[in-house]
């Protein structure tokens, strides 16, 4: 309990950095959030009295405690462009990104884990060397290349699935998975190769191991000592990049969110960097954090159900 507490506290830690940094970062962006909502022809009297009804003409630490003190209870303040709630933009979009965010994570997972364990348990062959060269070119492939060419291969010229455009849920699963598919595949694409690379690596050093010859020994099928003993113990490095990834796909959602018109926190960052929306860019970034830790927290419980070994550690 000791280890998690203080894993918990060095977590919060860097969700403040975070907003910190953001606040700093916001700051000193190119632009004047004023001149940017009036326009260019406005007088320097009506600037400098949005700047004032504004709060911008505060210094910075002030106009940070303050909001920190609000969004601790829940209040990330109102968009300088709509004067909606950031709260209820964030949650309107979140559905959307977290949707795109685990169905890209599904489909990855879906090809790189079998590609991975196949790749491992035939290395050398040339059957790895084809699944290797493969996950190499995908991995030089920019996400939004990929998004581009698969827009031209599935939708323009197959037909097969829309280019743009979001259905939610109430429109029906199928209509959803529908808009959902080809964006997801984009960034499946871009992830799928970590994964295989890294679940391969893990896999030939533990099909090494001496508990893998001893199963070996007593007869066991390929398939049994891959599955219910290999897999499980080179999972760890895989599940810790399932978990830093989840961040770094917010990032990722920017672009296939912009690309494929899909209303999620990612086209929400964009529109507001570029409409110098400065609490739509904290309050997005603090829901990133918060998320990033406990994500983090998920995965160090899951090591305790990988292996025994940390759930003995983190007792003692």
């Amino acid at each position: 309990m000791r280890r998690f507490f203080w894993r918990l506290v060095s977590l919060l830690v860097i969700v403040a950095a975070v907003t910190v940094l953001t606040f700093a970062i916001t700051e000193i962006l190119p632009g004047d959030t004023a001149v940017a909502i009036l326009g260019e022809s406005a007088t320097p009297d009506l600037i400098a009295a949005l700047r004032e009804e504004l709060g911008l003409d505060r210094p910075l630490t002030v106009r940070y405690v303050e909001w920190l003190s609000k969004a601790l209870s829940g209040d990330l303040g109102h968009s300088y462009r709509s004067n909606e709630a950031v709260s209820r933009m964030v949650l309107d979009r979140l559905p959307v990104t977290l949707e795109l965010i685990v169905l890209s994570q599904i489909l990855a997972l879906v090809v790189a884990v079998p590609l991975g364990i196949l790749a491992a348990y035939r290395v050398g062959s040339r059957l790895d060397r084809l699944i290797t060269a493969l996950s190499v070119g995908f991995l030089s492939t920019p996400p939004f290349l990929l998004g581009i060419l698969l827009i031209y291969g599935i939708s323009v010229h197959a037909g097969l699935l829309p280019a743009a455009g979001f259905k939610s849920l109430q429109d029906g699963w199928g209509a959803n998975l529908r808009s959902m598919l080809l964006p997801s595949l984009t960034l499946a694409l871009a992830e799928c190769p970590v994964y295989l690379r890294l679940l391969r690596a893990d896999m030939i050093t533990t099909l090494q191991q001496d508990f893998v010859l001893v199963a070996r020994a007593k007869g066991l099928e390929p398939h049994e000592i891959l599955l219910r003993h290999a897999l499980k113990l080179s999972s760890f490095s895989l599940v810790t990049v399932i978990g830093v990834n989840m961040g770094r796909l917010v990032g990722g959602s920017v672009i296939v969110e912009t690309m494929f018109s899909l209303p999620g926190i990612g086209q929400m960052i964009a529109t507001a960097a570029f409409q110098h929306d400065h609490f739509a860019i904290q309050g997005v970034i603090l829901l990133v954090a918060v998320g990033f830790v406990l994500v983090n927290l998920l995965v160090d419980a899951i090591y305790t159900v990988l292996d025994p070994r940390v759930r003995h550690a983190l007792r003692s």
